[in-house]
């Protein structure tokens, strides 16, 4: 076991805020995150490579209606309401993603109007640590199952598009 602030490097210094009016103004070029996801895109970036993104405040820390941690690819820039932590050797990003989703978050989660996870709290979050190897390893199911479950969404997608102009059909007695 070891706290989660030993387990990643904690990026949030470089972490800037840019009001909407400023976004609705700039090329759309490079994703913008917050806590839950990219919700907007600017002209340039912060950050490139793979970050680990955790949502710090918001109803989503409790509800979980959307994942509270997620990897961020490529380049972009992330606002004041999402954790960055980069890999420091010592676990995977996908890896801790993971830990992160099973975590119950409540002892650790201040506020009631607005729940928000701060950084002391985050860093002290206990995470099981197996070797680095079976990290990756388990990182490597993870993608695969994902990417499983992805083709499996798609498959259904034109199944239920399929079925709908079979049915159309069928009610128009051209079948």
């Amino acid at each position: 076991m070891a706290p989660f602030g030993e387990t990643a490097t904690n990026e949030d210094a470089q972490r800037i805020p840019v009001k909407a009016f400023d976004r609705s103004h700039m090329p759309k070029v490079y994703p913008y995150y917050g806590a839950s996801g990219i919700i907007d895109y600017v002209d340039r970036f912060l950050y490139s490579g793979n970050r680990l993104l955790i949502g710090e405040d918001g109803a989503n820390l409790i509800a979980r209606s959307s994942p509270i941690a997620f990897i961020a690819h490529g380049q972009y820039w992330v606002n004041n309401h999402a954790h960055v932590l980069a890999d420091n050797g010592k676990a995977d990003l996908v890896y801790l993603e993971n830990v992160l989703a099973h975590t119950d978050l409540k002892p650790y989660v201040t506020g009631s109007a607005q729940p928000k996870l701060t950084r002391s709290n985050l860093d002290r979050i206990p995470v099981p640590l197996p070797p680095r190897k079976l990290q990756e390893t388990f990182a490597t199911a993870t993608r695969h199952i994902a990417e499983l479950n992805d083709r499996q969404s798609a498959a259904l997608t034109y199944l239920d598009a399929l079925f709908a102009s079979l049915q159309n059909r069928a009610f128009r007695g051209e079948l």
